[in-house]
């Protein structure tokens, strides 16, 4: 019997300019070098589409699909894909409310997995428990001790090219 390769769907809140588009990229990255993995990516909201380098990279790599207007779109795209894990790449709680709660619906087949890329979300709001969180920092693993689920860091890849004094 022939198994399937592990399906991700990554959920991007937006793909403009910043650390999180870039921080999403380079794991598509590393994940597409050592894995056997299938993935795609769903942008939740379109900001711009200038001065969007990480997002045109992204493109390149993976199949990228939009939300505009009609975000009920996701579920036709889960549907489609079939995924094993969809990551949420910020809190859900940042997202639309009704549409987060259908995607944490009981008789889900998918792990969902998320990522908080900033300080300013408050762990006592947080309504909605992944089954996992992949934090880029170990603050985060202090910050959301409290919260149940597994918690992993995986840090963004830092190249270290000191200064030379001349």
């Amino acid at each position: 019997k022939m198994s399937k390769c592990l399906r991700i769907m990554f959920l991007a809140p937006h793909l403009s300019t910043g650390g999180m588009p870039q921080f999403l990229l380079k794991r598509i990255e590393t994940l597409k070098d050592y894995t056997d993995v299938e993935i795609i990516v769903v942008e939740y909201q379109c900001h711009s589409l200038d001065f969007v380098v990480q997002r045109d990279q992204i493109k390149n790599v993976v199949a990228l699909h939009t939300l505009y207007e009609d975000k009920s779109e996701l579920f036709c795209i889960i549907n489609d894909f079939d995924p094993d894990i969809i990551h949420i790449d910020e809190m859900s709680e940042r997202l639309d409310r009704e549409m987060i709660t259908r995607l944490y619906a009981d008789d889900r087949a998918y792990r969902i997995v998320e990522t908080c890329h900033d300080i300013s979300f408050v762990p006592e709001t947080k309504m909605f428990t992944p089954d996992a969180y992949a934090f880029c920092s170990p603050y985060h693993v202090d910050t959301f001790a409290s919260l149940d689920g597994y918690k992993e860091v995986i840090q963004y890849p830092i190249n270290y090219n000191p200064i030379k004094k001349i």
